[in-house]
This record gives C-alpha cells, sequence and structure tokens, in this order.
C-alpha cells in the first residue's frame, strides 16, 4: 500500500511537471532535454529526462539552476566557496572555517578540470562532490562515494592543503561526535523506557483500583441478593400463612355452615312437627266448632300460628 502510494505521488509530480519540461546542460558537457525534476537533496537532483533518468551532483549544475536548488556559495576572505562538505557547519561548528577553506580549494580544482589517479581508479575534480580533513566525496549511481585521505596521492593531499594530523583529528572529533550522538539516543531511549514504564505503573495501579471497585461492587450486589432473597423469604412465607390462616377461615366457616345446616334441619323439622300438630289442632276445632259452635277468632290464631310457624320454615331454608 505504501509503495502503491508513493508511486502514485512521483507520477501525479511527474504530470503536474511536465507543463515545465526544460533542456539542461552541466559542467562537464552533457545535455539533458525534456527535464522534469522528481526530487533533491543538499547534493543532488532526481531528474528524468526524454533519454529515461538520472542523479545529477548539483556542482554540475550551471549557476542558475544551483540558485534554484539552494546550492549558492559562500564568499570567504573575498574567494567563492561551496558548500562542498558532507557534515552541516552546524553539527561541526569548530571546524567550520576549516571547512570553508578547504571548500574553497576544492572549488579552485573543479575550475581548473583535469583528474586524478588513486587506487587505480580515475576521477575527474568536476566529479568531485565534496571535501573534509579525512576525504573527498563523489557521486556514485547509489549515492556518494568517498575517496580516504590515505588512499590520495600525496600531490593531491598537499594540492588540496590537507595533512595527516588534521585527518586524524578529524576522525577522532568524529568518533566523539558519533558517540555523543549514541550517548544521547541512549539517554533518550532510557528517557522514553522510563516514561513508558512509569506509565506502565500507572496503568497498573488504575487497573488495581478499578479491580477493588469491581470487587466492592460484585460484594454489595451479592449482599442486597441476600437481603433480596431474606425478604423474598419472609414475604413467602407471610403469604404462607395468610394462605394458611385463610384455609383455616375457610374450613371454620365451612364447618360452622354445615353446623348450622343440621341445627336449621332439625329446626324446621321441630317446625314441621309443629305445624302438623297445628293442623291438626285446626282441623279439630273446626270439627268441633261444627258440632259446638266455637267462635271464628280461635280458628284464625291458630292460623296466624302456623302462618307463622311456616315462615321461620322458609326463612331457615333461605338461610341455608
Amino acid at each position: 500500500m505504501k509503495l502503491s502510494m508513493k508511486i502514485l505521488i512521483y507520477y501525479t509530480l511527474f504530470l503536474s511537471s511536465m507543463a515545465f519540461a526544460e533542456d539542461w546542460t552541466t559542467s562537464d558537457g552533457k545535455t539533458y532535454s525534456d527535464v522534469t525534476v522528481i526530487k533533491s537533496d543538499s547534493e543532488s537532483v532526481t531528474i528524468l529526462d526524454k533519454d529515461g533518468g538520472a542523479r545529477i551532483p548539483l556542482a554540475k549544475l550551471p549557476p542558475d539552476l544551483q540558485k534554484r536548488f539552494k546550492y549558492a556559495p559562500l564568499i570567504q576572505n573575498g574567494s567563492a566557496a561551496t558548500t562542498n562538505y558532507t557534515v552541516p557547519l552546524k553539527e561541526r561548528p569548530e571546524w567550520s572555517q576549516r571547512l570553508i577553506q578547504l571548500a574553497t580549494v576544492l572549488q579552485e580544482k573543479q575550475k581548473e578540470g583535469g583528474s586524478f589517479a588513486s587506487k587505480g581508479s580515475v576521477y575527474n575534480w568536476k566529479d568531485i562532490t565534496g571535501i573534509e580533513p579525512n576525504a573527498l566525496s563523489y557521486m556514485i549511481e547509489t549515492g556518494t562515494g568517498k575517496i580516504p585521505y590515505n588512499d590520495l596521492p600525496p600531490e593531491v593531499a598537499t594540492q588540496l592543503t590537507l595533512n595527516e594530523a588534521e585527518a586524524s583529528k578529524w576522525d577522532s572529533d568524529e568518533m566523539q561526535r558519533q558517540q555523543s550522538i549514541h550517548q544521547i539516543a541512549i539517554n533518550k531511549q532510557k528517557a522514553e523506557q522510563a516514561k513508558a514504564d512509569a506509565e506502565h505503573q500507572r496503568m497498573l495501579a488504575q487497573k488495581a483500583y478499578l479491580d477493588g471497585l469491581y470487587a466492592q461492587a460484585m460484594a454489595e450486589a451479592k449482599e442486597r441478593d441476600k437481603e433480596a432473597d431474606a425478604e423474598k423469604a419472609k414475604s413467602q412465607a407471610a403469604q404462607a400463612s395468610q394462605a394458611a390462616g385463610q384455609a383455616q377461615q375457610t374450613a371454620e366457616a365451612q364447618q360452622a355452615a354445615a353446623q348450622a345446616q343440621q341445627v336449621n334441619a332439625a329446626t324446621i323439622r321441630a317446625l314441621q312437627i309443629q305445624i302438623v300438630a297445628l293442623n291438626k289442632q285446626l282441623d279439630a276445632v273446626q270439627a268441633s266448632q261444627s258440632r259446638a259452635g266455637l267462635y271464628d277468632g280461635q280458628m284464625d290464631a291458630i292460623t296466624r300460628q302456623i302462618s307463622a310457624l311456616q315462615s321461620q320454615i322458609n326463612a331457615l331454608q333461605y338461610a341455608h
């Protein structure tokens, strides 16, 4: 995904820059037609052209292009000195004056042209892109190459005002600088690790706190469940007691009703017997009245008694 995005960005840059394609001619006489810039850094610029593409040292570009890519010269004691050094001046301030002097010497050699040999290889001065007290830099296809001081012919070292003591001092300072950078990186890593450890401890403490809250909440929930179960059991017991009481009341009521039914049945039977007796008495009264001429008032009294007894029987049957 990242590679595809990178290709897309380059392709977009390529298309957007086609309208500004131009022709370049470098200091070594090589011409690049329909140039499209892909990227640039402090030492070189990568381009696409009609013949394909190339990586061109900024030192080989004409002045107007050098200025465009911020490869402007410094002025030191009236002489032009290009910034042809690998290590930025701000990283080696104690060597700044010397680096500028060496850059001025290198620029003079580049103007003179020509070449020199080292370890069986021949280098054009125009291909040299940088100088430091311990080495020369030159452009290669994969980046930047180095020609150590010890590999330079003595006459070349003399022409560049290089010497062994200064090269050793540069190497020693560079080693100390790298060690310092390394120590800074270690200290930064330790600080970041300490910060990470502190954050880890903070998270562990927070987790312990949350675990405690969770345990407390669970204990409270269990206690509430116990109380709810006890209250439920109490309620069920009360309901059972109430149901038992109601059942007892129902049984007592049923028993009382049965007893009342028995009493009512006996009472009704007794009343019915009285009615039968009164009816017999009434019949006797009627018979004797016809023979002896009794008054109607006696018959009415007996009739009323019979009616009253019948009403009692009806009331008892209705109550049943």
